[in-house]
């Protein structure tokens, strides 16, 4: 028997490092592609003490220059910010992108940032805690907004104003993700992604959710085997590594283990190929792009 396979989307990770006009540049380059996001990670330097361009800032004005496709956070440190000015900044990117933006949330967060920022980083307890009650807030806030109308449900996708992703691998993260995304994702394998999306869905029935209501995400690094990595690379979490044939098994792999969005990273190659590395992975994504059957 066929069954109908649903169409994956697929994101690039930008890399902040760029300076604005080559990220923006890089972002159209991306929607022409026919990728279907962009996404920014909430850090103030990199690894080696570098400055990074800031995420929200950069994505209300990439909303602003790339019309088409989804923009958001992979993700953003909720301690960094009282729940309220997460919330508010939300909203105001959710109106200038026309709906495209997607708040990725997590506990993890940088102790570096937090220290730098003169904010406390609490314990890992506490960070859940606070973001369960930022999940809480943004969720309180939308019932506020829809009160009175008729027919609506406070989970469907249509009516929220905010798309909420959060992203980690812990059990308090599947739990909240079950309970209040609209999206979850996590660096990892599709072994990993089938486990613990198991555990997502688990939390979606026992807070009355469906499963499906939940989008899986992962994300990966993108290494075609004939364009140079990084002299300084050191191993991902997640690679799609080969030739054409081999990604391509690799992402069917990610698609029968339930994943809905893959975002790929290109920062593992030398500058120079990266234009070239996002141009090989459009032909390779676009045919899991349409509905199929298997």
């Amino acid at each position: 028997m066929n069954s109908a396979v649903d169409p994956m989307r697929f994101g690039w990770l930008a890399d902040q490092r760029l300076a604005w006009n080559a990220l923006a540049d890089t972002a159209r380059s991306v929607e022409r592609l026919g990728y279907d996001s962009l996404w920014m990670s909430d850090h103030f330097r990199d690894e080696r003490g570098g400055w990074l361009l800031d995420a929200w800032t950069s994505l209300g004005a990439t909303l602003a220059c790339v019309p088409r496709i989804e923009a958001g956070l992979l993700v953003a440190s909720d301690t960094l910010r009282p729940s309220l000015v997460t919330v508010q900044m939300a909203k105001t990117l959710t109106e200038i992108g026309a709906g495209r933006f997607v708040l990725g949330l997590g506990a993890g967060g940088s102790r570096r940032d937090h220290l730098a920022a003169g904010v406390d980083f609490p314990p890992l307890d506490d960070r859940v805690a606070a973001l369960e009650s930022t999940c809480r807030l943004l969720r309180s806030t939308h019932a506020r907004d829809t009160a009175g109308t008729a027919g609506r449900s406070a989970w469907h996708r249509d009516d929220s104003p905010v798309t909420l992703l959060l992203g980690g691998a812990s059990g308090a993260i599947l739990r909240l993700a079950g309970r209040y995304a609209d999206r979850w994702v996590v660096w990892g394998s599709p072994d990993k992604l089938a486990a613990l999306g198991a555990e997502v869905s688990r939390h979606a029935r026992d807070a009355g959710r469906e499963p499906r209501d939940v989008r899986r995400g992962a994300i990966v690094m993108l290494l075609p085997e004939h364009l140079s990595e990084c002299a300084d690379s050191s191993p991902w979490p997640a690679e799609l590594r080969g030739g054409r044939v081999l990604v391509e098994r690799q992402v069917a792999r990610y698609r029968a283990a339930g994943v809905h969005d893959l975002v790929v990273c290109d920062y593992g190659l030398q500058p120079a190929d990266r234009p070239a590395a996002l141009k090989w992975f459009a032909a390779v994504m676009a045919p899991f792009q349409e509905p199929s059957s298997q």
